[in-house]
């Protein structure tokens, strides 16, 4: 695997790991007690799906023979697919929020995420974790990068596992400032809190704007890769 293609997979996992609900989450599980502990659950519940996402692309990319220099066409097919998807997401993703929760009532009821951090306990955070982290384009594309142009299977393993780790930044970066200090990670969230709230008001927002150039990237790429193939 080239340097180039490395630090592109991993600039792609780094802009999933710009994840508003896991630094929403963190910082509300940092304020509750025993917020270290739900902290690490949310962690785990992050590295969980992060690791489990990374091993069935790299199974599905080994079975179907993707990594072959020969298939240099269907791995374009497959990222210019992935740029169609964010660019429908970030098109259609108020569309989709109103029709999934339809009704007045549906949309005043908290979601499942939102209770589970207010009332749950580690097991509740674990679970936080794994549907906070469910698979972003981003991250996909990300692993699919790795999965494809590593031919190695020790090495792609490895990448995996890095890239798993990157996906989680905000919440192991949180974690390990409280742990240095609590008192200190305590007083910046607490001074932190308005630009945390509008993190949470305007999380479709940001997720739109991601999806929307890291889309075009994809569209881009992929097209310029078919072209030459």
């Amino acid at each position: 695997m080239s340097g180039a293609s490395v630090l592109e997979a991993f600039l792609l996992v780094f802009v999933s790991a710009l994840n508003p609900a896991a630094l929403v989450a963190c910082a509300v599980y940092l304020g509750r007690e025993r917020g270290i502990r739900l902290g690490n659950g949310l962690l785990i519940g992050g590295l969980l799906m992060s690791l489990l996402v990374g091993v069935v692309v790299l199974l599905l990319v080994r079975y179907t023979g993707l990594e072959l220099p020969k298939n240099r066409t269907p791995r374009h097919g497959v990222r210019l697919g992935l740029g169609i998807v964010a660019l429908a997401l970030a098109a259609f993703l108020p569309w989709v929020k109103v029709h999934v929760r339809r009704g007045e009532k549906a949309a005043d009821k908290p979601s499942i995420v939102t209770r589970l951090m207010e009332t749950a306990g580690v097991g509740g955070a674990i679970l936080v974790g794994v549907l906070i982290f469910l698979p972003s384009v981003q991250y996909l594309s990300g692993v699919q990068t790795i999965a494809t142009d590593e031919r190695g299977i020790t090495a792609a393993v490895l990448l995996i596992v890095v890239a798993a780790f990157i996906n989680v930044t905000l919440v192991w970066v949180l974690l390990a400032a409280y742990l240095r200090s609590p008192d200190w990670t305590q007083v910046y969230l607490t001074k932190a809190n308005t630009k945390i709230a509008w993190v949470k008001t305007h999380s479709e927002l940001i997720i739109r704007i991601i999806l929307t150039i890291v889309g075009a990237y994809l569209v881009i790429s992929g097209a310029t890769g078919l072209a030459s193939s």
